[in-house]
């Protein structure tokens, strides 16, 4: 058993181990995966923008960055991995993004995420 688990067990035990109440949601991980307009100029126009809807988040990002085409250089759209609670508020905040509102994103979608390796 992990050290972790070890610990947990230990505290459940003695109950101490905090356990969600039934009306608490737990968040959740949200893959939002977008694609840019052919027109590039429609992203770089509302970077400034978009950059600071992130940097205020209502919700958790844990990583996002833009999806390169094969020059390894040229953003084509972006993914976020996002912490919320329920798809719906991954959905709104995506949809609220600077790059949704003023159309350089043809495409969103967005779904549930479960991570199951993490090398960092």
């Amino acid at each position: 058993m992990g050290e972790l688990a070890a610990a947990d067990l230990s505290r459940h035990r003695q109950g101490t181990l905090e356990t969600p109440s039934p009306d608490r949601t737990i968040p959740m991980h949200f893959a939002i995966h977008c694609l840019d307009v052919a027109d590039r100029s429609v992203r770089q126009a509302h970077y400034p923008e978009h950059r600071a809807y992130l940097a205020s988040s209502p919700i958790k990002i844990l990583v996002a960055g833009p999806i390169l085409d094969e020059d390894g250089e040229t953003p084509i759209g972006s993914v976020l991995i996002v912490e919320a609670e329920d798809i719906e508020a991954a959905r709104a905040f995506a949809k609220n993004d600077p790059f949704a509102v003023h159309g350089a994103w043809e495409r969103i979608q967005v779904w549930p995420f479960k991570k199951s390796v993490d090398n960092r």
